[in-house]
């Protein structure tokens, strides 16, 4: 059962909040409905299922998503975390809010966040090494990641560790394309 179901009415979702404060926002601003239900979607979300094989030999399922809200300005940015309430629908929802904190604060992003569905303290430093390079390469094979197009930050559950990890896997896709293409 979602966390979510089990709320009161007089409480919302992290979702159902940044749709208020963003419906207040276009009502000011004078947005019409139509503008308004254009602006809350996402203009791309990718997800990715891949097997790990953990330290002592057996085999989990990784679920990941990645978001990215609005095409407009480049590249995207947002965090990136490790936490085993990560879903779709808040991966796309910190997206949408990381579009209006950049536009906010006029900084020259898109608005993108991503996680991955796991408790990291569950997993050994290998383990999550091996699924931060692995996600990342599977985001390179589709142009979902890297300068110009969308750049990680780290958020809960990761950090600098997981930053470099990143980066040493979206070098290594970036020669592979070139040995290849």
């Amino acid at each position: 059962m979602r966390e979510d179901s089990l709320r009161s009415d007089a409480e919302p979702s992290f979702v159902d909040m940044i749709n208020q404060f963003a419906l207040q926002g276009a009502i000011l601003a004078g947005l019409s409905q139509s503008e308004f239900a254009i602006m809350q979607q996402c203009a791309f979300v990718t997800r990715v299922a891949f097997p790990l094989r953990r330290d002592d030999g057996s085999v989990k399922m990784i679920r990941a998503f990645r978001a990215q809200h609005s095409p407009t300005r480049k590249p995207s940015k947002g965090g990136f975390r490790f936490s085993e309430t990560v879903d779709l629908t808040e991966i796309e929802a910190g997206a949408v809010l990381m579009t209006y904190k950049c536009a906010l604060a006029d900084l020259p992003f898109g608005g993108a966040k991503g996680g991955v569905a796991i408790n990291p303290r569950a997993f050994s430093s290998e383990e999550l090494e091996r699924i931060t390079r692995r996600l990342t390469m599977e985001l390179a094979q589709t142009n979902f990641i890297g300068p110009g197009e969308d750049v990680y930050a780290p958020d809960l559950g990761t950090g600098p560790r997981e930053m470099a990890w990143v980066r040493s896997a979206q070098l290594r896709a970036t020669d592979l394309y070139r040995v290849y293409r």
